[in-house]
């Protein structure tokens, strides 16, 4: 029997039809969305953007007024989206005042968590840098090391994550981290140097220890070259300088001065106009100086002017192949061609 348009028949066909669609539309479209969703967040990881984490590692030994310029220094900074935990490396707590370890475990930041490691023996600063950060394989966590007598810009979490984002995944495995120092003077050839080029960045194949950005599989990859050296093993370089006397039981950055030099590794330092920086050294007493020197000169090298004016921020961070590129040596061997 047929049916006219409109009958109670192709009202249930319709209405049968429509059940499906909803049905089908109940379970496609969040399937839909879920693809989308991780199609976008897979970008993100490839891109660098924001699935890291920001470690800072602040080491302390017995400079408590030195540290806490250090800190109030970081809480002064801007803060950004990224995960941020700081954790303060006190070596030799056992044998302090316990008040200390009491303040510093009473310490709360506006960027993230606050922990502090408690070293029960003295190590000295080169082992407690070496032991500090061990990253895991493919790790989405990047280093900031600052020393008790350093002092940050307000923009240095700033720098860190946009320099991150440029540099850290630039698929270049020579570049090792990045300098938040602003250079002035180099250990190699024992005198003031500077970049004559115009851009904001450049390679340098020398290491820093004054306010640096570690990339976690070269540090960790360093680690482990470290750990496996002879026991007396002394580091040093194929040509006269003044660091081949620097003595093996104090300083880390010895070590990595050579691995740079043996391996061909560089690191991105700023080259601002008026030498703007984003770290300070306080020039205190401690391993190299037995006591706070008076030397206008001594001066000069560890104290750039900090960054502070928004005007001075680059404005733009160039692809890592534009940068020139200076040797340990301190010479320009390419204006841009890495």
């Amino acid at each position: 029997m047929r049916h006219c348009p409109g009958s109670q028949s192709d009202h249930h066909s319709v209405l049968r039809h429509t059940t499906q669609v909803n049905r089908i539309q109940k379970i496609v479209l969040p399937l839909l969305l879920s693809f989308v969703y991780l199609l976008r967040f897979e970008n993100r990881l490839f891109d660098g953007r924001p699935n890291f984490e920001i470690r800072l590692f602040l080491f302390f030994s017995d400079r408590e007024q030195s540290f806490k310029r250090l800190f109030d220094s970081i809480e002064s900074s801007y803060s950004v989206d990224e995960i941020v935990r700081i954790e303060i490396v006190y070596d030799g707590c056992r044998k302090k005042d316990p008040g200390v370890l009491k303040r510093l475990t009473s310490l709360v930041s506006k960027h993230g968590s606050v922990v502090v490691t408690c070293k029960a023996t003295q190590l000295g600063l080169k082992e407690s840098v070496m032991s500090a950060w061990i990253p895991q394989k493919n790790s989405r966590e990047y280093a900031v090391f600052l020393e008790d007598d350093l002092v940050v810009s307000p923009y240095f979490l700033r720098f860190a994550v946009d320099s991150i984002n440029a540099y850290a995944h630039a698929e270049n495995p020579d570049v090792f981290g990045i300098s938040m120092f602003h250079e002035l003077y180099s250990d190699i050839i024992h005198n003031f140097v500077w970049v004559p080029t115009e851009s904001n960045f450049y390679l340098y194949q020398m290491p820093q220890s004054w306010g640096v950005i570690w990339f976690p599989e070269h540090w960790r990859n360093f680690v482990l070259y470290f750990r496996n050296l002879p026991r007396y093993y002394t580091p040093s370089l194929p040509f006269p300088t003044d660091v081949n006397s620097w003595p093996r039981d104090t300083s880390w950055k010895l070590y990595m001065i050579e691995y740079f030099w043996n391996y061909g590794y560089y690191m991105v330092y700023t080259n601002f106009v008026g030498r703007k920086s984003l770290s300070q050294h306080r020039v205190e007493a401690g391993v190299h100086f037995e006591s706070k020197p008076d030397n206008k000169t001594l001066y000069s090298v560890f104290m750039p002017e900090l960054l502070t004016d928004d005007e001075d921020y680059p404005s733009h961070f160039p692809d890592i192949v534009q940068l020139p590129v200076v040797d340990m040596r301190h010479n320009l061997i390419s204006n841009g061609s890495f």
